[in-house]
């Protein structure tokens, strides 16, 4: 019998984020992190503007000792099954696939065109495009310079409307990838004839989501976009939704407060801290991988910690939310419960899926 997942894990959209934070908020102080027009340049931005966010609102917790706590929106997301939708549209308009079919048990709808195929999630909303005729073969010609391959990406994006735009949100460049791969020249009988050759074969040029300036943290809430060394785009992967209705407005969890929890939670994981250190801390929005439910979006801390030279351990990575409301930290955690649903309906292979 095919897993399902229950119906009230599919239906968790606005009724129950309204309802849930339907009182009015009391008054206070704005955040105001990193007020950034789209595009930013051409600089990648990487982790850096989530570390940027996070030292700039605890820059404004110390100095707001005296006056009213900052305060930020938390989002309702727009359905994933409207985001599919919307997704399947915009193929149908700018990439020419025609009917759509269910596949996986419904919860992904597929579109094929001889080479080309586009899938997109209808439990998460995410969406991936791919020309398997030109995904990863061959690496004829030169590489451009990077400039170019992020002018042509940004051009896509624009020109098929993958933004998904609400007056909210904007993108900015974020990270760059070349895959490389090496090539062997061999006789007819299997033995190579030359020494192997590195070169790169594919470009990948990623781009985040920000919120009312705040960015977007997590795995989620990218677009990366699959360039062949000549430039023409071979693929394109999206794990962002539209924004809805504000459904609170709440103070914000001091940022040390947060560090000390995180820091409470590796202990609680077993491990001695004088051998972990802490290097990265970051403040966004948070949003789960390309194939999570969820329906709110709401700022959190996270934090990154490694063991230090010559202890034997993996990096740690614990996200906090940065709400003290109630009623908003059980809208959390009913999206919890529902993507540990979620995987336990699909099993832990279905992360590994494209959506």
């Amino acid at each position: 019998m095919n897993p399902k997942i229950p119906t009230t894990v599919v239906n968790l959209f606005l009724a129950l984020a309204l309802a849930a934070c339907s009182a009015a908020p009391e008054p206070g102080r704005t955040a105001a992190v990193l007020e950034t027009p789209a595009w930013s340049g051409t600089t990648l931005q990487r982790d850096a503007r989530g570390a940027q966010a996070f030292e700039s609102i605890r820059d404004q917790q110390r100095a707001a000792t005296s006056v009213a706590p900052i305060r930020m929106a938390v989002y309702a997301l727009e359905p994933s099954t409207v985001a599919a939708l919307r997704a399947e549209a915009r193929a149908q308009h700018h990439l020419s696939f025609a009917a759509f079919r269910a596949a996986n048990h419904g919860e992904r709808r597929t579109a094929t065109a001889g080479n080309r195929e586009f899938i997109a999630n209808q439990l998460s909303g995410a969406e991936r495009f791919v020309d398997r005729a030109l995904f990863h073969h061959g690496r004829e010609g030169a590489e451009l310079a990077e400039a170019v391959y992020l002018d042509r990406a940004r051009a896509y994006v624009d020109q098929t409307e993958l933004s998904a735009s609400d007056g909210r949100s904007a993108l900015y460049p974020y990270k760059f990838r070349r895959y490389r791969s090496a090539v062997q020249a061999i006789d007819s009988s299997g033995r190579p004839t030359a020494a192997a050759v590195e070169g790169t074969d594919q470009i990948a040029v990623a781009f985040a989501q920000e919120i009312d300036g705040i960015p977007v943290i997590g795995s989620g809430g990218k677009i990366a976009v699959h360039l062949s060394l000549a430039g023409d785009v071979v693929s394109h992967e999206a794990s962002i939704r539209r924004t809805a209705e504000a459904v609170a407005e709440v103070d914000l969890l001091g940022a040390n407060d947060a560090a000390a929890e995180a820091w409470r939670r590796v202990v609680e994981r077993g491990i001695e801290p004088r051998q972990y250190v802490l290097v990265r801390s970051e403040f966004g929005y948070l949003r789960l991988g390309r194939s999570s439910i969820q329906t709110v979006i709401a700022p959190h801390y996270a934090f990154v910690f490694e063991p230090l030279e010559g202890v034997v351990g993996r990096r740690i990575f614990e996200v906090v939310p940065a709400v003290t409301d109630t009623a908003t930290l059980a809208l959390l955690a009913e999206d919890a419960r529902a993507e540990a649903a979620r995987k336990a309906a699909f099993g832990s292979a279905e992360e590994d899926e494209r959506p």
